[in-house]
């Protein structure tokens, strides 16, 4: 394309209505709508495409002149016609490619060709749904089905359309001179390094090669390629965006937002085809490795503070925050794999014992089933300085949520709208051991804690708020398998914890803990309540951030007072009679995390641990009731029946088991623990006694030093982790279907009242969807409790 810049769309609109031209907006919605009355007839004339495919006038007129609920119908209805627009579009894009240099009127055309196919896409049935012939006849195809039938121009090799479309998408995001900016000098293309084109990039970064442009695109580029994500977000999608549209309305009642219930939730349904075939490392899908490298430099390049300015990060627009959410949003769902959905939870989780096996990887397979080429490219960071970019971007990310508590001007930092999305993309990178490792410094490992922190607890509420907390309990699960992770923890941390957390006064493992005990008390209850997939996601919650504790526990040289009393309140809640009495069927089934975490710091650390050692010489009875319970159930057939009637019950240990070894588990951990105690209690109590000391500081200088002879030899601690399961790929599909449907792209799934009308087409039988207003001024869950971005500073 010609090297000059580009104006923007807008004022080439303006001037072309003011010449009265052929492009003017009249001239333009007129031809969108007599594009939608061929197509709801026996096709598109050749004529009426090529003067739409010159009209600059055409995206803005789509908007308006094509109603989504009609084009719907059209999708269901004339499958045909819609497919020949598809194929149109395509031809249109791939001439366009091909064009060794281009002018503005070719660039035209190309911006039309995919504004018209992102739209027909954005209308395609995520799942195949044929419509049944009348009188019996075969159902006819749909939509989706075509897309996957061999089209091509006359005489070329014949492929899938959908395959086509995404190979086109992919192609046009690196078009010299469209979508990249290469300098005179910057002329040779094709040119590899590790696979990748690295001249094509977008942003420096990441990636084989450093040295790429680190200013932001100018506003032709940016459009450019939001155009092309667009599309390629578009044909992932299909219509799953307009399902989270219906379910977050369900949700209001007169205005207000009210989160569903997690036993209501439904999950949108996904047609992962075409996302395997971009994943799979076989198809011969061009740029992928570059446009990994782009997406994740330009997000984790992008500043929201504003320079540090205060209320500055309200005046830059929402231009290039858009843009970056497009860029989160299509790299988050390029990081699916759909082959976790096939793995069980529990057969997820994997464990080591470093003593035993020395420096070996903490986790098998930590992606999960299935190659995925754009994970195994991201498992391929393993550099200082690109480990040292991530970091860097993810801590500016969340400066904004740091910033805004410190100041003493109201408001004066703005959330950025797109932080849930970036909780997912850390998700994904903890699952890099390369990545993992290089965080060589504590400070570099306690900021990254608290990333994750201040994200998760200072989202407001979302229609999958459950999601979030899984996700966000698996990455700190994948973080503490690492032991130079976990020793890093034992720094201090000096930040501002969120509203919803207690204040940290101590090391980063109380934060941890703090975190641990925050969702494990918040879930406990639905876990043990919710019936169904809520009651799973809850315990797998739970288990999660249990686990994670687990891991830290080895290394706590020193839990802080707070963080003992949640700890001990905690286990007391899972220990009251009428749970003993359910055995593994109650919250009794988490105590064997908690036991463990209790011994793995007296086992190891139990000199520095003043505060959680004297809370369990303070608990003698209720530690000597949970052993006269797990006795009984030893030995009596009422217990074990109990306990099998929770299906669920030994997910908390990470295997199939039976009852009795769920008990006998238990009594291995409460056992040395109570001994202990018995040992140690009566003459702590003398001591304290003849002291005279008033309370509980001065009674734990009384503490003993030493309890070498009083407890087991060291048992082998392990490091748990956890890879992708139908768990986590269930959680982050429902996030990313409420993200891109309340996203920049919002407006494409909305379904506007009718303003105009096309022949008659019978509609496709599907619940209908009222919107409230517009798609900006619709009340979504994921907006609602930020306020408008200029409206937060009145």
């Amino acid at each position: 394309f010609g090297s000059a810049p580009l104006p923007l769309d807008g004022m080439r609109n303006l001037l072309a209505g003011l010449r009265g031209g052929d492009c003017g907006k009249a001239r333009a919605e007129k031809r969108a709508r007599q594009l939608l009355v061929e197509l709801s007839g026996s096709g598109i004339s050749d004529q009426l495409w090529h003067e739409c495919l010159e009209d600059r006038g055409l995206q803005e007129a789509l908007q308006e002149a094509w109603p989504r609920a009609k084009l719907r119908a059209l999708a269901t209805q004339k499958v045909a016609n819609v497919c020949s627009l598809a194929v149109r579009c395509v031809d249109a894009i791939e001439e366009a490619l091909e064009l060794s240099e281009s002018g503005e009127e070719e660039e035209a055309k190309l911006r039309n060709a995919l504004t018209i196919l992102r739209r027909v896409l954005s209308v395609v049935p995520s799942s195949v749904r044929p419509e049944v012939g009348a009188n019996g006849q075969e159902p006819k195809p749909s939509l989706a089905e075509e897309l996957w039938k061999p089209h091509g121009p006359q005489g070329a090799l014949l492929r899938p359309l959908a395959e086509r479309i995404v190979d086109a998408a992919m192609c046009v995001l690196f078009l010299d001179n469209f979508t990249v900016d290469l300098d005179d000098e910057d002329m040779e293309r094709g040119k590899l390094v590790d696979g990748v084109e690295p001249l094509v990039i977008w942003h420096d970064g990441v990636g084989p090669v450093e040295g790429r442009s680190s200013e932001p695109p100018d506003a032709s580029l940016r459009q450019n390629r939001e155009l092309a994500l667009q599309l390629l977000i578009a044909a992932l999608c299909g219509d799953t965006p307009e399902q989270t549209h219906a379910l977050a309305d369900a949700s209001e009642t007169e205005g207000e937002q009210k989160e569903p219930k997690p036993e209501d939730v439904v999950v949108p349904v996904w047609n992962h085809s075409l996302l395997a075939y971009l994943c799979d490392p076989s198809s011969p899908v061009p740029f992928r490795g570059e446009l990994l490298y782009s997406l994740l430099s330009a997000v984790l390049s992008y500043d929201p503070l504003g320079l540090g300015v205060p209320y500055a990060a309200y005046f830059t627009g929402a231009t290039e925050e858009d843009y970056i959410t497009l860029c989160v949003q299509a790299l988050v769902i390029l990081l699916q794999n759909p082959g976790e959905a096939a793995i069980p939870d529990i057969a997820a989780f994997s464990t080591r014992y470093p003593q035993e096996r020395g420096r070996a990887p903490a986790s098998p397979a930590t992606f999960g089933a299935g190659a995925q080429h754009f994970r195994m490219i991201l498992s391929r960071i393993s550099s200082k300085r690109e480990a040292d970019f991530i970091l860097k971007g993810i801590s500016a990310m969340t400066g904004t949520l740091r910033e805004g508590r410190s100041s003493i001007l109201p408001s004066s930092m703005r959330q950025s709208d797109f932080l849930p999305e970036f909780l997912v993309l850390i998700f994904h990178l903890t699952g890099c051991d390369l990545f993992v490792q290089c965080i060589d410094e504590p400070e570099k490992a306690i900021d990254l804690l608290d990333d994750i922190v201040q994200i998760t607890f200072s989202l407001p509420p979302q229609v999958y708020p459950q999601s979030l907390a899984l996700l966000s309990g698996m990455a700190l699960l994948r973080l503490t398998a690492h032991r130079e992770f976990c020793i890093a923890m034992n720094g201090r941390y000096s930040e501002k914890v969120p509203d919803a957390l207690p204040e940290c006064r101590g090391t980063a493992i109380d934060l941890l803990a703090l975190v641990v005990i925050k969702q494990a008390s918040d879930h406990l209850k639905a876990a043990h309540t919710a019936k169904g997939p809520a009651s799973t996601m809850h315990r797998l919650i739970i288990d999660v951030h249990l686990r994670a504790l687990n891991n830290v526990s080895t290394f706590a040289q020193c839990l802080s007072k707070d963080v003992c009393a949640r700890l001990f309140a905690f286990f007391e809640r899972c220990t009251k009679p009428a749970q003993l009495k359910m055995g593994a069927a109650g919250t009794a089934m988490w105590l064997p995390h908690l036991l463990e975490c209790f011994m793995n710091v007296v086992q190891y650390h139990f000199s520095s641990n003043i505060h959680l050692v004297y809370g369990l010489l303070k608990r003698q009875a209720p530690f000597g009731d949970l052993v006269g319970v797990v006795s009984s159930a030893l030995v009596t057939d009422e217990s074990t029946a109990l306990a099998s009637d929770c299906p669920a019950f030994c997910a908390s240990m990470g295997e199939q088991c039976s009852p009795a070894t769920f008990w006998r588990r238990l009594e291995a951990w409460l056992m040395p623990l109570y001994e202990l105690i018995l040992a140690v209690a009566p003459g702590f109590e003398a001591s304290v006694e003849r002291s005279g000391a008033m309370d509980a500081d001065h009674a734990k200088k009384h503490l003993p030093k030493c309890v070498l002879g009083l407890l087991p030899p060291p048992h082998a601690f392990a490091l748990r982790t956890i890879r992708g399961s139908a768990g986590s790929f269930m959680a982050a599909e429902c996030c990313l279907a409420a993200f891109v449907a309340e996203g920049p792209m919002e407006d494409l799934w909305v379904t506007e009242p009718e303003v105009a009308e096309v022949a008659e087409v019978p509609e496709a039988p599907r619940p209908s969807i009222v919107k409230r207003g517009s798609a900006r001024e619709r009340s979504s869950s994921r907006r609602a409790g930020r306020g408008a971005r200029e409206g937060d500073i009145a």
